[in-house]
């Protein structure tokens, strides 16, 4: 037996691994070996009771076994309802949804699925998008965490004791973007009216000793009275903020300094030159990287800091200009997901590429994710969430709204084993069973 495993290993290693990665490469329509994907599909989510114009999907997060996914439409159709749905995950290959938490904030206005409504961290869900509201009221954010009970909501306050000049709620809804990194969260609010009469902030909340979340400060960039902040991100004591006011937007980095204000650090103001009016643009931090994608252009650009100075380091344009405004993008460790939306004329499909950091530091194509149905009418990649190197991406829009619009979906690709890891567990059976016959 011995000798069959060496002569198994000495001809393993006698080949190139090229075909055997190919062999178990993605099934996506673009057969280009540049894009070729090491994920495989390994689950979809639908709707436990799916209909057609549920846009289940929109916005999604993902976390160990936990699965939050938003359904129904809220901004998309203007009547300000929408619920989410959280899965787990009972075994390798099922997930089961486990409870649904309805959201009403009234009629609504502005961009559909723009910035990321749900995130996750710590098993806490953040969800933008609260009940109706007066100006006295506001309250962008809410909390579903799980509880000896079970999953349970709860709603963000106020530390009037340390934050009294707080902005008051503006005539539009909150919480469109939203993030959360252990005690901190924070979600936009582009109309809320600050206290010198200007309007739009980014609410930051704090998580008490007693479990309570209260909003604690307000951020906004120093240079705009009248801003339109539209997609936040929050990693530990650093906070992101995209203002998308018209040939004079940009991305603002904060910093929670040791006495606890917080402070903008730097800026990288709106580049004319390949813009398409406002600066609508996601934004995602993890740890000393951040990215963002323009919702316009397609443009996808990824920040490092080095020694606390946050500087540009790559950019990909996109090849296909957006017809919608739709699109996600994710990040984690040294791995960027974004969407690549349709042409103008809507004849291309969308797709999912992801960018990899490499030793040397450069970012390098890792492949491309088409939609498992290439006949889907659903917007492929409306939103993406990773987790340890799993991602998740929305299949919940539709590309066009006039029209029938079929169910939504989520689906999750993981990573496929490297051919060496595979081999090993090829060998490893081998040995197990010679063992058993002796």
């Amino acid at each position: 037996m011995k000798r069959i495993l060496l002569g198994l290993a000495i001809l393993y290693s006698s080949y190139s691994l090229a075909p055997l990665q190919k062999a178990f490469s993605c099934g996506c329509n673009n057969t280009d070996p540049e894009f070729e994907s090491s994920y495989q599909l390994s689950y979809t989510f639908r709707a436990v009771e799916p209909k057609p114009f549920d846009y289940f999907g929109s916005a999604l997060v993902i976390e160990d076994g936990v699965v939050a996914i938003k359904r129904d439409s809220g901004y998309f159709d203007g009547d300000g309802f929408s619920s989410t749905v959280i899965f787990e995950q009972q075994g390798k290959h099922f997930w089961r949804p486990v409870e649904k938490f309805d959201f009403d904030a009234g009629g609504t206005e502005g961009n559909p699925f723009f910035g990321q409504e749900l995130a996750i961290d710590g098993g806490e869900i953040v969800v933008g998008y609260s009940h109706t509201y007066t100006d006295a009221r506001s309250r962008p954010l809410q909390f579903i965490a799980k509880e000896q009970n079970g999953w349970e909501r709860t709603t963000s306050g106020i530390d009037f004791r340390t934050f009294p000049e707080r902005a008051r709620g503006g005539n539009r809804l909150a919480g469109r973007s939203v993030d959360i990194s252990g005690d901190w969260a924070i979600a936009e609010e582009t109309n809320a009216i600050r206290t010198d009469g200007s309007v739009g902030v980014a609410r930051v909340y704090h998580r008490s000793e007693a479990g309570q979340w209260l909003e604690i400060a307000n951020l906004f960039p120093e240079s705009g009275r009248d801003i339109s902040i539209t997609t936040v991100a929050i990693d530990g004591t650093t906070a992101a903020l995209v203002d998308r006011t018209i040939n004079d937007g940009g991305l603002y980095f904060f910093e929670r300094q040791s006495d606890g204000q917080w402070v903008e650090t730097q800026s990288f103001p709106q580049n004319l030159a390949n813009s398409r009016g406002y600066f609508s643009r996601v934004v995602e931090i993890d740890g000393d990287t951040a990215v963002t994608r323009d919702e316009g252009s397609g443009i996808v650009s990824i920040y490092e800091r080095e020694a606390g100075v946050w500087d540009l380091v790559h950019e990909v344009d996109s090849s296909t200009p957006q017809f919608v405004i739709t699109g996600g993008v994710a990040l984690e460790g040294d791995l960027v997901a974004y969407t690549e939306g349709t042409s103008e004329a809507g004849r291309d499909p969308y797709r999912v590429k992801l960018l990899r950091r490499q030793q040397d530091g450069t970012w390098d194509y890792e492949g491309t994710i088409s939609h498992p149905d290439p006949f889907s009418r659903q917007i492929f990649g409306a939103d993406l969430d990773f987790d340890q190197g799993r991602l998740l991406i929305s299949g919940g829009a539709a590309r066009d709204w006039r029209s029938y619009v079929p169910p939504g979906a989520a689906y999750l690709y993981t990573p496929i084993p490297e051919p060496a890891s595979l081999m090993l567990l090829f060998l490893a059976g081998l040995a197990s069973t010679a063992r058993s016959r002796n």
